[in-house]
């Protein structure tokens, strides 16, 4: 009896200190995942916008993907068209050297 008291000790004693490993967070994909939704809503959000201004808009990231070539939105409107890209950041400020970037982006796009 006194055996099975002892077993049932370490027993209890083997539940009481597990600790099932926790799995690793996927961060990562679901960040991804989450971000690529925030982009595609922002630049719908953007796009829309520029429609209410009485613009054509061309949604050439959401159509085009990877391949828009730095350009998220076309807007025409009589004999103007505006290149836009579209960044909602949360916690920094565009800074010059995608200024830089997107420049030689429209540049590249015109020629």
């Amino acid at each position: 009896m006194d055996f099975l008291l002892i077993i049932f000790i370490i027993i209890v004693g083997l539940l009481i200190a597990y600790k099932p490993k926790k799995k690793k967070p996927r961060k990562y994909k679901n960040y991804s995942q989450q971000n690529d939704q925030k982009g595609y809503n922002y630049e719908l959000q953007i796009g829309k916008y520029y429609q209410k201004q009485g613009y054509k808009v061309y949604f050439k990231g959401i159509n085009e993907g990877l391949k828009d070539q730095g350009i998220d939105l076309i807007a025409y409107k009589d004999n103007e068209a505006l290149l836009i890209q579209c960044k909602n950041w949360e916690y920094s400020q565009v800074k010059q050297e995608q200024l830089r970037i997107f420049l030689g982006d429209c540049t590249a796009y015109l020629e």
